[in-house]
């Protein structure tokens, strides 16, 4: 089940395909190949490759999409615990290691947007034209 309470789409797919094809992808890879064996990791470096190409993007690697996931869930608020095991870390503590500055920066981005609260509350109005006491 799904946080909200629906089945997880992934789950219901996996439960499916199980049932309709017994033996299949035994393993739970997301993407395999049609004897249920994962892909040769060289095969997606290769697509990865391409695209990049085709985008006109240079110098990214594939492994530059691991980092990315990593640090845009931390940003977006992700806890810690949560995408250590998405990542598939023995603990947290190898994801704050790896990704920590993530929210170092996130920490200066909140504290900058709080002091601009403050400094907004400090300033009063200034009395309009004839209206001075």
């Amino acid at each position: 089940m799904h946080r909200t309470g629906h089945p997880c789409p992934c789950r219901c797919i996996k439960l499916h395909i199980a049932a309709e094809y017994p033996g299949y992808n035994q393993e739970g890879y997301v993407f395999c190949q049609e004897n249920g064996q994962p892909y040769e990791p060289r095969t997606y470096q290769d697509l990865f490759k391409r695209c990049m190409r085709q985008a006109g993007i240079k110098d990214a690697n594939f492994h530059a999409l691991r980092h990315t996931f990593a640090t845009r869930s931390l940003e977006q608020g992700m806890d810690v615990v949560t995408l250590s095991r998405l990542l598939g870390h023995a603990n947290p503590s190898i994801t704050m290691d790896k990704y920590g500055h993530a929210l170092d920066d996130h920490k200066r981005t909140s504290i900058g947007k709080l002091g601009d609260v403050y400094a907004g509350a400090k300033k009063k109005p200034s009395p309009k034209k004839g209206q001075e006491r």
